[in-house]
């Protein structure tokens, strides 16, 4: 037995657990079964009244060495002798309360405690050129744009309700009393309650929006220690390249990307071609990069198809369009 394990194992017998060290000893009685029989037999010792000792003047050592005389008679070994200089004078009450903690701290352990239950993940993913709609099992509806990865727990709402989500996705989150319901993104962490909110956050994208159409959002941004509260029509942009944001007050009612369209106010091309590449699956690229920090206005129909909504770039933006195989590039 590890010195570290008996400190454990004393300290038990005393009550005086910490929560860590609670955490260890359950962890090293789910380990192994013999642990379980060698706990069982050694606090069995401390909950029999003509066993236990007075010990006022050297406590600790007594216990450790009554722990070690029991492990060893478990395993058939010579126990070691007590030293003379251990004098045992608790009173009745101390080894009541003794008794009580022990008792109380095996029964929890070893017949109440079960290993933890494995985490397993639940993941929805919405293909390049779909769109998915689900329910989560406390009802939440959402709506997947193309390529966005969304994943719970096993344990969501027992504790708390929280997903996953890489892409863009619109929340009509179901209220339950006491349980918050959280989003997390690889830039963004949304808390909420009972609302309707719309949040896109794709890692390829330098900007990631939460736009909130009913109820009240609080918005961390962990990179720049930036916490906020959204009320109705709010919508904030966040700069994760130049690590800022800004809020904006939207008078769209409901989210137009599950209607088909796509408005653009002020946006980067790079960003509206990944919009691009994900809703048409297609492969399109830049032979100039510099193309990627144009600005645009505008907004784009799915029902016009690719090949409509590339010549109006190439009339309006003056952009060349230059196909090769399956690839799409634009250049100046």
């Amino acid at each position: 037995m590890s010195e570290d394990i008996l400190k454990i194992l004393i300290k038990s017998i005393e009550g005086k657990l910490s929560v860590s060290e609670e955490k260890s000893l359950k962890e090293w009685l789910v380990d192994e079964e013999k642990n379980q029989k060698l706990y069982k037999h050694v606090f069995s010792f401390f909950t029999d009244k003509k066993n236990l000792p007075d010990m006022e003047s050297a406590g600790q050592e007594a216990v450790r060495e009554i722990i070690l005389n029991r492990i060893a008679s478990l395993e058939n070994k010579e126990p070691k002798k007590a030293g003379k200089n251990y004098y045992w004078r608790w009173s009745y009450r101390n080894i009541a309360a003794i008794a009580v903690l022990t008792i109380s701290l095996a029964i929890a352990l070893l017949f109440g405690y079960q290993k933890p239950e494995e985490i397993t993940y639940t993941e929805f993913y919405a293909p390049l050129g779909e769109k998915m709609t689900l329910v989560l099992p406390d009802s939440t509806l959402v709506n997947l744009n193309s390529g966005t990865r969304l994943s719970y727990a096993s344990d969501f709402g027992k504790s708390g309700r929280m997903v996953w989500v890489d892409g863009e996705a619109y929340f009509d989150v179901k209220k339950q009393n006491g349980k918050l319901f959280k989003v997390k993104t690889e830039a963004m962490e949304i808390t909420v309650r009972g609302t309707v909110f719309n949040i896109r956050s794709y890692k390829d994208d330098n900007e990631m929006i939460a736009q909130l159409y009913e109820g009240v959002v609080d918005l961390n941004l962990p990179a720049i220690k930036q916490e906020l509260t959204m009320n109705v029509g709010d919508k904030v942009i966040y700069d994760v390249k130049g690590g800022n944001f800004q809020i904006e007050k939207s008078l769209e009612s409901d989210c137009s990307w599950l209607r088909g369209e796509y408005k653009f106010d002020n946006e980067r091309l790079g960003t509206l071609v990944n919009m691009l590449n994900r809703v048409f699956k297609a492969d399109i690229c830049f032979k100039d990069n510099k193309l990627k920090d144009d600005y645009y206005t505008g907004t784009i129909l799915e029902e016009k198809g690719l090949g409509r909504i590339l010549h109006l770039l190439e009339v309006s933006a003056d952009i060349r369009v230059v196909r090769e195989g399956e690839k799409i590039y634009l250049d100046k």
